[in-house]
């Protein structure tokens, strides 16, 4: 079975495995994802999180792929 992602989701996965998001804020990571609002990157990232496709390390807050 397949998930269904969003381009943002699907950007932001892309953007996990190929540089580390760790120690970037959500505003820095909406620049980079050229996203207009950094609430739009977290609710794809925890979105991301709940569908087991990315991880937050519970101690440092650190999202890994």
């Amino acid at each position: 079975m397949t998930m269904k992602l969003t381009r943002l989701q699907a950007n932001l996965l892309r953007l996990a495995k190929s540089n580390s998001l760790s120690g970037k804020t959500y505003r820095e990571i909406a620049e980079i994802a050229n996203v207009g609002h950094p609430y739009t990157v977290q609710q794809a990232i925890n979105s991301l999180i709940a569908k087991d496709l990315l991880t937050r390390n519970q101690y440092t807050g650190a999202i890994e792929a």
